[in-house]
């Protein structure tokens, strides 16, 4: 059973424990670790040019903005490819009229795998 916790506690904790199923219980945890620069970038064979977070095209707080303006219709979950165990999240919310692309996943830290504007028909 898991006791409440603070949003800082690490995010492993927090998904062990199941909170990852719900995104208004995700979202706060991801915007802590921004805040606290506690996340990483997947690591991929080739650069990623669609991830403006790790590009610096975006900054932490822009990304923040993006995942507290996200409404339920604009998340969808699914799974990693090669972690099936691990949920993946996709954010698409639209900012200044622009729809945005975030997918990201919780383990010990939050790890983003793409931040960039959305291409027509995401």
């Amino acid at each position: 059973m898991c006791d409440p916790q603070p949003v800082d506690v690490v995010a492993k904790i927090a998904y062990n424990c199941g909170v990852a199923g719900k995104f208004h219980e995700v979202r706060p945890i991801v915007v802590n670790a921004l805040q606290a620069g506690n996340y990483q970038f997947e690591s991929r064979v080739a650069f990623d040019e669609q991830n403006y977070l790790q590009l610096g095209r975006v900054d932490e707080q822009f990304v923040i903005g993006a995942i507290l303006a996200t409404r339920g219709q604009d998340v969808e979950r699914g799974v990693h490819d090669q972690m099936p165990s691990v949920e993946i999240w996709v954010l698409k919310p639209l900012i200044k009229r622009r729809r945005w692309y975030i997918k990201f996943y919780i383990l010990e830290d939050v790890y983003f795998i793409s931040v960039h504007p959305a291409k027509f028909g995401r």
